[in-house]
């Protein structure tokens, strides 16, 4: 497994951004498509996430090194 990194881009200069484990980008772009809606996550800064992806005007997946 890889990880990826799952941004999300709302108005401003606000973004948020997750870390997911796929196998390949195609297969992290499929689980970026597949949780449309409602998104909430804790980060590795035990920061909790809630927001819809409607609000989101720019997502992007990056393979982590």
């Amino acid at each position: 497994m890889q990880k990826f990194q799952l941004s999300y881009y709302f108005e401003g200069d606000l973004s948020v951004a997750r870390v997911i484990e796929a196998e390949d980008q195609a297969e992290a772009i499929q689980q970026l498509k597949d949780n449309t809606g409602l998104i909430e996550f804790t980060d590795s800064e035990d920061t909790y996430h809630f927001f819809d992806t409607k609000d989101v005007k720019l997502f992007s997946v990056k393979k982590i090194l």
